[in-house]
C-alpha cells in the first residue's frame, strides 16, 4: 500500500482553502478601509480645530491650510492652498466644510466631512461612499451612519 494523498483529496483541500479565502478577503478589505478612514477622521478633526482657532483670531476661516498652520507629515499643499495631497488620501478646505478623502485603486471611494462651527453646516458630520463601492458603504454603515441621500455626483451620503 502506497502512502500519500490522492488527487481528489488534494482538490478538496484546495477547494476548501479557496472558499475560506473568498470569505475572508472582503472582511480584510473592510478592515483596511476602516484603518485608513480612522486616520482621515483624526486628521479632519485636527484641521477643523485649527480652522476654529484661526476663526477666533481673525473673524473668518482660512482659505489656505498653511494660513492655519496645518501640517500633516507626508502631505503637500496645492498651489491654491486649499488641498493637501497625501498619497492615497487628501484633504480639502471647502468652506463651510472640511473633508478628507480615501482613494482606493486610484478612485475616490470614501469621504469624511465635518461642518465648521460658524456656518450653516455647524455640527454636521457625514460619511460618503461612492455609489457602487460596497466596501466604503460597509465602512459608513459600521460607523453608525444613517443613509441621508445620494448627491448629484453619485456619492451615497450617511449622516453620523
Amino acid at each position: 500500500m502506497k502512502k500519500g494523498f490522492t488527487l481528489i483529496e488534494l482538490l478538496v483541500v484546495v477547494l476548501i482553502i479557496g472558499i475560506l479565502s473568498s470569505m475572508a478577503l472582503p472582511q480584510y478589505q473592510v478592515a483596511v478601509m476602516k484603518s485608513r478612514f480612522a486616520t482621515v477622521q483624526s486628521n479632519v478633526k485636527t484641521i477643523r480645530d485649527l480652522f476654529e482657532v484661526y476663526y477666533m483670531a481673525n473673524g473668518e476661516y482660512p482659505t489656505k491650510f498653511s494660513d492655519a498652520a496645518v501640517e500633516i507629515a507626508g502631505c503637500s499643499e496645492s498651489e491654491a492652498g486649499n488641498v493637501l495631497s497625501c498619497g492615497n488620501t487628501y484633504y480639502e478646505n471647502a468652506n463651510p466644510v472640511v473633508y478628507g478623502v480615501v482613494k482606493d485603486k486610484g478612485t475616490h471611494s470614501l469621504t469624511y466631512t465635518l461642518g465648521l462651527a460658524h456656518t450653516g453646516y455647524a455640527g454636521k458630520i457625514f460619511c460618503q461612499s461612492y455609489e457602487g463601492h460596497d466596501v466604503s458603504d460597509k465602512v459608513c454603515k459600521s460607523m453608525g451612519g444613517k443613509y441621508f441621500d445620494t448627491t448629484k455626483y453619485n456619492w451615497r451620503r450617511y449622516e453620523l
